[in-house]
């Protein structure tokens, strides 16, 4: 069954799926001394028990993996969109556990919503657990958010415009996606330019990301 999205969650118990209404958010992981490197990472953590439940989430994991992303947290389960990747976590498990640590893509057709997910297994005293770490081709944040806008003085219509270019869309897709024309948008990336003192897309790219992934 759906989430509340439209997207399947999977069941922790056989890996069908179920409803987001339905859902109960899993216990922070109880064995925090065991787990504690892992708020060192920079990229979202979850952690997968043998059940294929979710048993621990790093902090503002939930914030960041998000639909439209092809893998997100929704009642505190992990969900994927079923168009792109079927058979839930019990299938993420096959792909990534093993002695070494293993990484896969996942993303739909137009390329501009994809993460890469890399799992390696590791022995509590329990259970052994699964952890799991995600990068995503979207930034954490939007620029109006977080501090790109007021670092270089950006109005909320280039901030629109930035947040849809870091999902890697090009001036006519994000044209459309505003409702602009495609002269507007250009207008748009050349005074972002001037105030940001960036040269190349790639340029512009790479400050937004130094910003938004923060």
């Amino acid at each position: 069954m759906p989430d509340s999205r439209g997207l399947p969650c999977s069941d922790p118990d056989a890996g069908h799926m179920i409803s987001g209404e339905n859902a109960t958010r899993p216990e922070r992981f109880a064995d925090v001394a065991a787990m504690d490197v892992l708020q060192t990472y920079d990229a979202p953590v979850v952690v997968i028990g043998e059940g294929n439940e979710v048993r621990w989430t790093s902090s503002g994991a939930e914030r960041w993996l998000r639909a439209p992303a092809p893998v997100f947290l929704h009642a505190g389960r992990l969900c994927f969109d079923d168009q792109h990747w079927r058979g839930g976590v019990a299938r993420l498990r096959t792909c990534l556990e093993g002695p070494e640590r293993r990484q896969i893509l996942l993303g739909d057709p137009s390329g501009s919503n994809w993460v890469i997910i890399a799992g390696w297994l590791r022995q509590l005293p329990d259970e052994q657990v699964l952890i799991t770490t995600y990068r995503m081709a979207h930034p954490l944040r939007q620029a109006a958010h977080s501090g790109l806008a007021e670092q270089f003085r950006l109005t909320p219509a280039q901030c629109a415009v930035l947040d849809l270019f870091a999902h890697m869309l090009p001036p006519r897709d994000i044209a459309k996606s505003l409702g602009l024309t495609v002269h507007t948008v250009r207008s748009h990336f050349k005074t972002i330019h001037a105030k940001t003192g960036v040269r190349s897309s790639m340029q512009l790219l790479q400050l937004v990301r130094a910003f938004c992934d923060a």
